[in-house]
């Protein structure tokens, strides 16, 4: 007598929730929501920015159990083109790609021939 086991792998098309891109100020956090498809076995889910994998070791980024990225606090690097990745051994899917800017106040004075620009991180005038 044979007993065979047979195991289906999936990884549904569409994610649940797709990042959606944002414009934020040097220094505060940015959420990347993210629900990954569903899969058996269960997807691996990571992000890249620019087409390099995000180091979630890296205290700079937290990526939650439901699969968002969370930029504790933004940098001017951080500014760039995030896509959330599900991927198991039934395939591999990409969200939507969400560009996030990270910009900084300034002041610019200009006086006798010479041009000053002071940055200013998270402070009001």
């Amino acid at each position: 007598m044979f007993l065979f086991l047979i195991h289906f792998t999936d990884i549904r098309k569409s994610f649940d929730q797709e990042p959606l891109g944002a414009k934020v100020l040097k220094d505060n956090p940015i959420q990347l929501l993210c629900r990954a498809p569903r899969g058996e076995p269960d997807p691996e889910v990571y992000w890249e920015r620019d087409g390099v994998r995000v180091d979630t070791q890296d205290l700079h980024y937290l990526q939650t159990q439901d699969g968002s990225l969370i930029i504790s606090t933004a940098w001017m690097s951080d500014t760039g083109n995030y896509t959330c990745i599900a991927e198991n051994i039934a395939g591999k899917r990409k969200s939507e790609t969400a560009s996030v800017y990270v910009y900084g106040r300034y002041l610019a004075f200009h006086s006798a021939g010479s041009f000053t620009l002071i940055f200013l991180s998270n402070s009001s005038i």
